[in-house]
């Protein structure tokens, strides 16, 4: 009992005396005040934080808006297509083929940018030859022959095969390809099928990204082919691409810069439901479903170059 209060008697002075009690009072006023004012800029420094941080918040969020806005905005416009026009009337096919077929795309129109485009059938007939004797023509009118063939929409557009100039070609050259399967025009085959060689087509827009002039065809075509996806979501072609099978002095196509190229890659009808998309070289179209028949992945011809000989007995039927 006399240890407690001994150590009462210790504890009360620090209360009881008024000096200490007034010593103790501003000690404590002091430890508060500082506590208040590290309280008060810990607190500031934590909404200064908050504030930079949602700030930088903002500003990332509006960048990734316009961004994906850009993103859009680019993606509309690589998609943006002519209104195709077909006053032509000629009967047209379907196209059902039943192996690996030769590639048919020849140009349609050439030229600048148009809102609206008439197909023309009779394009790729040029250079014009000679009037054949008989004609309305006279053959020794050299300037009205002249006359007609650099009025021609192909004319500055194609280059002879002895013409020394040197463009690059279009496995160099950035080139966009559109297939637009909203809108139909015609593909004319006569490989396929010369009585009647129209068929439906989807319209195929080419168009030069480059800054130079390019090639981008020889004689009447274009070196594009259709592939589709197998059974197993390779890509494998079901067109080979057309090949002159001599010299026989054809031209080359040109197309300037920022200047497009009308042509028609064929609906193909079948059984086998499919993703597709056409090809020149490493530039590809974009993507749209489709039918085919499977077995247009696969050649009618053996490795020896010989006709198969399921080919030869659908061919006596």
């Amino acid at each position: 009992m006399a240890g407690y209060v001994m150590k009462m008697s210790i504890l009360v002075p620090n209360i009881n005396h008024r000096g200490q009690k007034d010593l103790s009072f501003k000690v404590r006023h002091k430890a508060y005040a500082a506590r208040w004012r590290a309280f008060k800029e810990t607190d500031l420094r934590q909404i200064f934080k908050i504030s930079i941080i949602g700030f930088l918040t903002f500003l990332f969020s509006c960048q990734t808006e316009k961004n994906e806005q850009a993103d859009i905005i680019e993606k509309l416009d690589e998609f943006k297509f002519p209104v195709i026009i077909d006053t032509s009337d000629f009967k047209t096919s379907k196209r059902e083929a039943t192996w690996l077929s030769t590639a048919n795309y020849e140009l349609l129109y050439i030229g600048e940018w148009k809102d609206t485009i008439y197909p023309d059938y009779r394009l790729k007939y040029y250079p014009i030859p000679p009037p054949p004797p008989g004609s309305n023509i006279e053959p020794s009118d050299t300037i009205g022959f002249h006359k007609r063939l650099t009025e021609h929409p192909m004319f500055q557009y194609y280059i002879d095969w002895m013409d020394p100039s040197d463009y690059k070609s279009w496995r160099q050259a950035q080139l966009s390809i559109s297939v637009d399967t909203t809108q139909r025009i015609k593909n004319d085959d006569i490989h396929v099928n010369w009585d009647n060689p129209y068929f439906k087509a989807y319209p195929v827009l080419i168009e030069n990204k480059d800054h130079d002039t390019i090639t981008i065809g020889y004689g009447h075509y274009i070196p594009l082919i259709t592939e589709a996806k197998d059974s197993i979501g390779n890509w494998k072609p079901i067109e080979e691409k057309w090949i002159y099978m001599c010299g026989n002095g054809v031209g080359t196509i040109i197309l300037p810069p920022n200047e497009i190229g009308l042509s028609a890659a064929m609906i193909y009808h079948g059984d086998f439901s499919t993703t597709l998309r056409l090809r020149i070289d490493s530039t590809f179209s974009n993507e749209f479903n489709g039918n085919i028949n499977y077995r247009q992945f696969e050649s009618m011809f053996n490795d020896q170059g010989d006709y198969k000989e399921e080919y030869k007995k659908e061919m006596k039927k």
